[in-house]
């Protein structure tokens, strides 16, 4: 079996389908939305969803409701980045390569530094970009290399993690006991309340939601995708799903169950 992966090597992405297993057979791609685009019946994916100093990757949610695809395991990588150029002082850099999630987990330095900054789809992009004398680049800090400057240790927090979601056409249920699961939720029919009454649902189930982002449906103006992530009991987070599909005015997707993968 395959897996897609956002390339090149040595990202973190490398990174977490390493971790997950490194017996998949790895196909790279520019983008997350290409590998997205990519699975299949055969095939499974590996994307990062969410990190602890950026938040969630902004449209991914989207992509898997576009798609009908399903989450069906989490793990967590350990981010840390580093600056290197070929410039001898930080005051020489001209140009700074940075991928879109790594940007926002690493501004303390960005803001040091009185250049332009580059935003690229990865973070090994960033590095093969450096190509000019002056020019710069925020890479994973295992990325070894022969720089005239280096700093490691860039990232705005020493915690910060990413976590990453496998993904496929298939629903993962050898599942038992708690769980997580992502929920969508649109209204169909929009009245006063509506929202209460299915948040209160999760309540009276002991199901606990951990995070709610909106998304707008891009079909009318004030139309909204509710992505509900929670955490419960696997039968219980099941049954609530059948409830919620049976709401006429309410449309209810499940978009996984997973756990932490071992």
């Amino acid at each position: 079996m395959k897996i897609s992966i956002l390339g090149p090597k040595k990202t973190f992405s490398d990174v977490a389908y390493l971790k997950y297993d490194s017996s998949l057979e790895p196909v790279y791609y520019h983008t997350i939305t290409e590998v997205i685009d990519s699975v299949d019946e055969e095939n499974l994916a590996i994307i990062p969803i969410e990190n602890t100093l950026d938040g969630y990757v902004e449209g991914t949610f989207d992509k898997l409701l576009e798609r009908d695809l399903k989450i069906n395991h989490e793990l967590f990588i350990p981010v840390a980045f580093s600056l290197v150029s070929n410039a001898k002082k930080l005051e020489d850099i001209k140009r700074v390569f940075v991928q879109f999630k790594a940007k926002g987990q690493c501004i303390k330095i960005l803001n040091k530094i009185n250049a332009k900054i580059m935003i690229t789809e990865s973070n090994i992009e960033s590095l093969d970009l450096m190509v000019e004398e002056n020019d710069a680049a925020i890479v994973p800090s295992h990325v070894d290399g022969n720089y005239n400057l280096r700093i490691d240790n860039v990232t705005d927090s020493l915690e910060n993690e990413t976590r990453f979601v496998v993904i496929s056409k298939k629903q993962n249920n050898d599942l038992n006991g708690r769980i997580k699961s992502l929920v969508c939720v649109t209204a169909i029919e929009d009245k006063p309340g509506l929202l209460y009454e299915i948040l209160k649902e999760f309540a009276d189930k002991m199901i606990n939601m951990t995070s709610i982002m909106s998304r707008p449906t891009k079909q009318r103006m004030g139309s909204y995708n509710f992505f509900i992530e929670v955490v419960g009991d696997y039968k219980d987070i099941k049954e609530l799903t059948l409830e919620l599909q049976s709401n006429p005015n309410i449309r209810a997707v499940n978009l996984g169950l997973y756990h932490k993968a071992r």
